[in-house]
């Protein structure tokens, strides 16, 4: 695989096939916004209207084991006003998405115009919360004629919202995200049954489209001990390479996913995958892995592969080219996170560096305020009477050892500028009778 960190040209994805090119056209008319940061959002909005029921093909040989799920996290990278919630939006406008009985699959409080609500196919729309607030959503209603929510997206405006989430003391956000990535059993038991919740796996549908600032990804980013951001793929809200010409936008795309009711399936996927997947695990059992932040990558760009069929208008079957076009994004999913480290990386030494300086102008104050105190009460250490002046000499022996490696010198003469300290000079002599200059300074209250 080429780079992990070498960037990857617009058009080597969206120049691959007419639907990309839909998705890469209606970004730039649509507020010049970023065609990846638009095709990150498409993807998560297409998984999300996928019933469960649809997975990725369990491995050869297991025909117990269950198929993967399509469950998937994205990350719209950008600064503050590059387009991150904009980008959700032109998505939702770009594909018409409708289930096996042509019914609209739509996201719920973002409903494409002219569409009947009473035929729409509804998908979650969920805030950040808890971990178990996440898993109650899928939890059967109390009113059972109330239909059972099974598909979801996670809409995190600032990652730093979700971040804080999983920093409150005894949560279980980030487990709960992981299992959920994977669509996994999950819930809690508590000693009360009405209080404990479980799902099943690969009963539920979760997307999740989190808007990250780089200065800010670090929250995120900490958490690779965990796997959580290995989960995210990373989409940049800029766009460097926009043509100075705007396109004319293209109509939407339509994508048809199945219904709930359909037969469940796991879609085929080309030989190439299972031959990269069978290095990777011959690698790990050898003790060779992979950077720990492409431990997921497999997987991850399976259900990349997945999402790119559905947005070309087929079944969710991966062929080759989508299988290759999947490993392209995640490179640049790769590049985007690594750039995001740089920005978090610099962000955390500019704030050591400030928190340093902070530290220090409170330690200057505090021994400045030492000096003067020194200067007017003439601690029995410096060996002078109240009313004498004192050179930075006689001032040293009121300090600390580390007191006076900050420099007493340049604190009286700052306190002397600031007329809190009287400043003179006068003769001294030494131990063999010779007399030299002193500056020596008073507080003002034993001025004559």
């Amino acid at each position: 695989m080429a780079n992990e960190h070498e960037y990857v040209k617009v058009n080597d994805v969206f120049g691959a096939r007419k639907s990309l090119q839909v998705i890469r056209d209606r970004a730039r008319a649509t507020r010049r916004l970023s065609p990846w940061a638009v095709l990150g959002a498409c993807i998560a909005y297409v998984l999300a209207a996928t019933p469960p029921e649809l997975t990725t093909p369990a491995p050869p040989g297991a025909p117990s084991a269950r198929g993967g799920s399509l469950n998937m996290y994205i990350a719209l990278v950008g600064r503050s006003g590059a387009g991150k919630g904009e980008a959700v939006k032109a998505a939702i406008d770009a594909l018409r998405i409708t289930d096996s009985e042509g019914h609209p699959v739509c996201i719920q409080d973002h409903y494409p115009q002219g569409v009947q609500l009473e035929q729409v196919q509804h998908i979650a729309n969920i805030h950040p919360g808890t971990g178990e607030g996440l898993i109650s959503v899928f939890l059967p209603p109390e009113d059972p004629a109330q239909p059972r929510v099974s598909r979801g997206i996670l809409m995190v405006d600032e990652i730093t919202e979700l971040i804080g989430q999983t920093n409150r003391r005894g949560s279980v956000t980030v487990p709960k995200l992981l299992s959920l990535w994977s669509g996994a059993a999950t819930g809690n038991t508590n000693a009360s049954a009405d209080t404990s919740r479980s799902l099943a796996a690969g009963s539920y549908r979760l997307t999740c489209i989190a808007n990250v600032q780089p200065s800010n990804s670090y929250g995120l980013l900490q958490h690779d001990g965990s796997g959580l951001p290995q989960r995210f793929a990373w989409f940049d809200c800029e766009d460097p390479e926009t043509p100075e010409v705007k396109p004319v936008a293209p109509p939407p795309l339509d994508v048809k996913v199945p219904d709930r009711n359909d037969q469940a399936r796991a879609v085929t996927v080309p030989p190439a995958y299972w031959n990269e997947d069978d290095t990777e695990r011959y690698n790990k059992a050898r003790g060779a892995h992979s950077h720990e932040w492409d431990s997921h990558r497999l997987f991850a760009c399976l259900k990349l592969a997945v999402a790119l069929s559905l947005i070309d208008g087929r079944t969710g079957d991966v062929n080759e080219q989508d299988w290759h076009l999947a490993k392209k994004i995640w490179q640049h999913s790769s590049y985007v996170r690594y750039k995001s480290w740089e920005a978090a990386q610099r962000r955390k030494h500019e704030k050591a560096m400030s928190d340093e300086k902070e530290k220090d102008a409170v330690l200057h104050d505090e021994y400045k305020a030492r000096v003067l105190d020194i200067l007017k009460h003439y601690p029995a250490n410096c060996r002078k009477s109240a009313g004498e002046y004192m050179s930075t000499f006689d001032i040293k022996r009121g300090l600390t050892t580390k007191q006076r490696q900050y420099g007493a010198q340049d604190l009286v003469a700052e306190l002397a500028a600031e007329g809190k300290v009287l400043e003179t000079t006068e003769c001294r002599t030494d131990r063999h009778g010779r007399q030299f200059p002193v500056t020596v300074y008073l507080h003002p209250d034993y001025a004559q």
